[in-house]
């Protein structure tokens, strides 16, 4: 019964969602997972080594979206892999269009970009 209830839910949704915060979700009877699963990752392990996870973290919300989004956006171009283009959609409708990344999360944001991309190298990204 189960397997029947299955095959008559499997109807595919394209997750269409400018910010592509969407990684997965359900709706009856259809369900929707990110195909850029890497970016998620990326945006994710952001999270967590600019240190918005950290207990007591009350940190501006939309500045820790955009952060942990442009530190994915520069992993994913330094990789070569897709996804870019929905990340610069993504900032700018947190940013705003043509408004400056004050420098202090800019540096955030390349160091976290650096360190996601040099973890488990013999320099894991340690400047001299």
């Amino acid at each position: 019964m189960a397997r029947s209830r299955l095959r008559r839910a499997a109807v595919h949704i394209r997750v269409s969602t400018h910010d592509q915060t969407v990684e997965k979700f359900a709706r009856q009877p259809s369900i929707a997972i990110n195909p850029l699963p890497h970016k998620t990752r990326f945006h994710e392990l952001a999270h967590v080594l600019l240190g918005h996870t950290a207990e007591g973290e009350q940190g501006d919300p939309d500045l820790t979206r955009r952060e942990a989004e442009s530190a994915a956006m520069f992993c994913s171009a330094a990789l070569d892999l897709p996804g870019t283009a929905g990340s610069r959609g993504y900032i700018r409708s947190w940013w705003g269009q043509g408004n400056p990344i004050p420098e202090r999360s800019a540096q955030h944001i390349f160091k976290t970009a650096n360190q996601s991309l040099t973890a488990g190298t013999a320099d894991q990204g340690v400047s001299s």
